[in-house]
């Protein structure tokens, strides 16, 4: 069976990005109830996100309109799932230990304004590698290209990096700099002819050793409740796995946490 091409985008002065590279993405619980599921992970139209300007500074929408109406309307539909590396410019820090605290921190809590943004009614960080989210693109039907990268954050009028790939990609991997907390890492699906859906799904496999944590939202004092329900959602992974030796424990770490960043919440294993 013909494997799918997957391309690695850097910047020209980049090397490459370790397979082992931890990326993480943001669940609303609605979504993350899908995962349970499905055991899938969504890519969904790029020409359907609600940010009207996304890759417009090289007139993106523009190009793909007249590449396909060149090609007598056979057109190729693109996807995105969207990740963070969870990452801080070290531009910002005066040492190397003020910007490692930075980064633990984000690490160990997660980003208030990712949280604001993904998960307003509850959901969670998902961690996994940029080697898994590769292999698992790998094993998906075949006939697709799918490129990943990191994404270039600049003021709208002011992109100038190059990166190492075709007009079309590198449009998506520059987003304004009013989106730099997302340190995001992107994955872009192409299909060979147009699709009717939104949404394209990837099976990820078991569960248990796709994700390698997951991190519950932070919880006000009136939200608790939520946190631990979806706190109990994440152990039952380690419950369910048939290889388990220890509840919610993977590699010797804690396999679901929840978030400590506006108050302290119990972690203790049952309902109280």
């Amino acid at each position: 069976m013909e494997r799918n091409k997957i391309i690695e985008c850097l910047f020209l002065e980049e090397e490459n990005i370790q397979l082992s590279t931890p990326i993480y993405r943001y669940l609303s619980l609605e979504s993350f109830l899908f995962l349970l599921e499905f055991k899938r992970i969504p890519f969904s139209k790029i020409k359907n996100w609600p940010d009207s300007f996304e890759g417009s500074h090289f007139d993106f929408m523009s190009r793909q309109h007249k590449e396909n109406h060149a090609k007598h309307n056979v057109i190729s539909d693109f996807y995105a799932s969207c990740w963070t590396l969870q990452e801080e410019p070290r531009v910002l820090y005066s040492t190397e230990r003020e910007h490692k605290n930075a980064v633990e921190e984000l690490k160990q809590h997660g980003s208030a304004a990712m949280w604001q943004s993904y998960c307003q009614n509850g959901g969670v960080r998902i961690k996994t590698t940029i080697g898994k989210f590769v292999d698992i693109c790998q094993e998906y039907p075949s006939g697709y290209t799918i490129y990943h990268g990191p994404v270039y954050y600049a003021a709208a009028n002011s992109f100038s990096k190059t990166i190492k790939a075709p007009d079309q990609i590198y449009t998506l991997l520059h987003k304004r700099v009013s989106f730099r907390y997302e340190s995001e890492y992107r994955f872009i699906l192409i299909t060979d002819s147009e699709k009717n859906h939104s949404i394209e799904t990837v099976p990820t496999g078991d569960l248990f050793d796709f994700i390698d944590e997951i991190l519950v939202s932070p919880a006000t004092e009136t939200g608790e409740w939520i946190a631990r329900t979806i706190y109990h959602m994440g152990l039952d992974i380690t419950i369910d796995y048939p290889k388990r030796t220890d509840i919610n424990s993977k590699d010797g770490k804690r396999f679901c946490r929840i978030s400590q960043l506006f108050k302290r919440i119990s972690e203790d294993v049952g309902y109280h």
